[in-house]
């Protein structure tokens, strides 16, 4: 396991006082996104650069059965449910909270496991990236121990991978938020492609084909899509899931 540091809360925090509250007594931790928006030391978080673009606030249950009891208490609220799937339920910033907070107005998502797990420690080490390993424990927060210098220099610095595809995906996603990727990241990514199996490797290719995918109906490329594309919204990555499953 990582040795995971201490580090301070710069700012956010506050904006969501009454979701914890809310959900008092319950066991998760907010982790990711967000929580890299709240502690990174740039001045100005890439990614949140512009009104109305704070990432979501992912909220990650240590035990499996703890997601139904969160979601539970976030619609006898009020919240709304704007997504649900497998991987997460995701909800829209309360009406009242945007009147009183402006222009602040992430999604929150309930991140959906299928395990369980000890501690805010275990859960960031399934974090793909050092730039997203970060939870908030109240009067700090807790992070990898590259995550200060890999915000403050804008690059992404990959610690896990599970896919090499999805973590691919990832990587594109904070390319676009403005961050660096340096050739030795990128060259991971290979290297771990070239260690999977043989089989793996050419169900994946042979997806990518254009006749393989013309081939496919509309069912299976809609669940293909999802595949590769619905956990770039979800920061966490690695023991998620097992190897693509065709």
């Amino acid at each position: 396991m990582t040795s995971y540091v201490k580090i301070p809360i710069r700012r956010g925090f506050e904006q969501i006082d009454w979701l914890l509250d809310l959900l008092a007594g319950l066991p998760f931790v907010v982790a990711g996104g967000f929580a890299r928006y709240c502690a990174t030391p740039q001045h100005i978080p890439l990614g949140a650069t512009q009104r109305g673009q704070q990432p979501d606030i992912d909220l990650f249950p240590y035990q499996a059965g703890a997601a139904a009891a969160m979601i539970e208490r976030l619609v006898d609220h009020g919240l709304t449910v704007k997504h649900a799937s497998d991987y997460a339920t995701t909800f829209s910033w309360p009406y009242e909270e945007l009147r009183m907070g402006g222009s602040f107005a992430p999604d929150i998502q309930i991140i959906h496991w299928h395990r369980d797990w000890h501690s805010a420690e275990d859960i960031l080490d399934s974090f793909d990236f050092a730039n997203s390993a970060v939870a908030l424990m109240g009067c700090y927060a807790l992070a990898h121990p590259l995550f200060e210098e890999a915000e403050e220099h804008d690059t992404l610095r990959i610690v896990a991978i599970d896919d090499p595809v999805r973590c691919l995906k990832r990587v594109m996603k904070y390319a676009r938020k403005g961050y660096d990727v340096p050739y030795t990241e990128l060259a991971r990514l290979f290297l771990e492609w070239d260690r999977r199996s043989p089989a793996y490797r050419a169900r994946v290719a042979a997806v990518f084909e254009d006749n393989v995918f013309a081939e496919l109906d509309i069912a299976d490329k809609v669940d293909l899509y999802t595949t590769f594309s619905v956990e770039a919204d979800i920061e966490p990555v690695g023991k998620l899931e097992p190897e693509l499953p065709f």
